[in-house]
């Protein structure tokens, strides 16, 4: 009976500790069960918000393409905050879930700009929140600034209108200016000189606006690091203009009797009024002069397509073209008999010549001893490295290419 009893206790310890090995077992079993449960929860939660992320990326690159599209974009502050402002108000009329409001995505507050080579890089970081989760993507955007047209063409359509007047100028001069040594100005960002005035310094500037006639002192220099807006121009004696983006005049560049002055643009320039001009002429893009140019001692460089609509004068120089040159003119000689009467020599760089008459005659590469077609391009140090910014031909022009360089998780 003893044996009995002390089998049946056996028996019973065996039960006993198979069910807490079964409970033990069980628990685990069900911990992990949970634990997956709970880590799919997360993946699946991080996975929305990383969508959501992409999302907003895609929104973001689209609705910076359509404002570069009707507005003037640089890599100044005021412009940066002006796109982040107008991001954050499209972004707020986006409803991605009705039924769940704290989904949606926005821009984590603050752009950054550094510079790579020729391009501006310009990052941002979008926020993809679900309910319980979040994910930042860094995007990279090249900024990369043109020569403020696409085509000889589209320059000549685009300064055909006067470039529009800054809304908010750092400063404006309503009466003509005479700056000397001890007013001049320097490092301004934005400037407007409503009646024209004398410059007896070197002055800069980031952006020109002048109404009336504008002339100069002798052995001055006048710097605008942007574009820059003349009715006309006066240069004399040893003195330098540099326009590192677009110049538009409506009126006439002159120099007087004086052939030393300098007159250098790296972007393009419309000179509605010709230019009367002894000394150096130099754009490293496109010129489409109105009225007739006249150049004595240059050296002139068309440094990409020309078009001059009223003909061509040198004297005691030549012209270097390094794109297409066209010459229009009023008279009804052949080619080659006007060339005969330019008074200088054109050289071409490997672009086409063409001349027109007022017949409408076109004649391209015509045979001429005043034309050297086999020469080589000419080089313009003072723009080298330089990319114009946007021209402000008009309303919304704007020449800076937006391109997803990079996106980082």
């Amino acid at each position: 009976m003893r044996y009995i009893q002390e089998e049946r206790g056996a028996i019973l310890v065996v039960v006993l500790l198979t069910i807490v090995f079964m409970m033990f077992f069980a628990t685990v079993m069900m911990n992990s069960v949970l634990t997956t449960a709970k880590q799919n929860n997360v993946i699946e939660e991080n996975y929305r918000a990383t969508h959501v992320a992409e999302m907003g990326a895609i929104f973001v690159e689209d609705q910076i393409q359509q404002y570069v599209e009707q507005n003037d974009l640089s890599t100044d502050s005021s412009s940066l905050n002006d796109l982040e402002t107008y991001l954050n108000q499209q972004i707020a009329n986006v409803t991605i879930d009705e039924d769940q409001p704290e989904v949606e995505y926005f821009i984590e507050e603050g752009f950054t700009v550094t510079s790579d080579g020729d391009s501006q890089m310009l990052s941002l970081k979008v926020n993809g929140q679900d309910e319980n989760a979040n994910q930042i993507i860094t995007l990279t955007f090249a900024l990369s600034s043109g020569s403020g047209a696409d085509s000889l063409e589209s320059w000549n359509e685009e300064s055909n209108t006067v470039p529009n007047r800054p809304e908010n100028p750092d400063e404006t001069y309503p009466r003509p200016v005479d700056l000397k040594k001890k007013n001049c100005i320097q490092n301004s960002q934005t400037v407007v000189l409503e009646s024209g005035g004398n410059i007896k310094c070197s002055p800069s500037f980031n952006e020109l606006y002048v109404n009336d006639d504008l002339s100069f002192g002798n052995n001055d220099t006048l710097t605008v690091e942007q574009n820059a807006k003349f009715e006309s121009l006066d240069m004399t004696g040893l003195s330098k203009v540099l326009i590192k983006g677009h110049a538009h005049f409506e009126g006439e560049l002159t120099s007087g009797n004086n052939p030393n002055s300098n007159f250098i643009a790296c972007g393009n320039v419309r000179l509605k009024g010709g230019a009367d001009y002894q000394g150096g002429y130099q754009v490293n893009h496109y010129t489409v002069a109105d009225e007739l140019f006249y150049n004595k001692q240059g050296p002139v460089i068309f440094g990409d397509d020309t078009l001059l609509k009223s003909g061509l004068s040198l004297d005691n120089t030549s012209a270097t073209a390094n794109g297409d040159l066209t010459i229009q003119h009023d008279g009804t000689q052949s080619a080659s008999t006007y060339l005969n009467t330019i008074g200088g020599n054109i050289k071409m760089a490997g672009g086409t010549l063409t001349i027109e008459n007022a017949n409408g005659d076109q004649v391209t590469q015509p045979n001429s001893n005043n034309v050297n077609y086999d020469v080589q391009p000419a080089s313009i140090p003072d723009c080298e490295g330089v990319e114009p910014p946007t021209s402000g031909g008009g309303q919304g022009d704007s020449n800076t290419s937006v391109s997803l360089d990079d996106i980082d998780y």
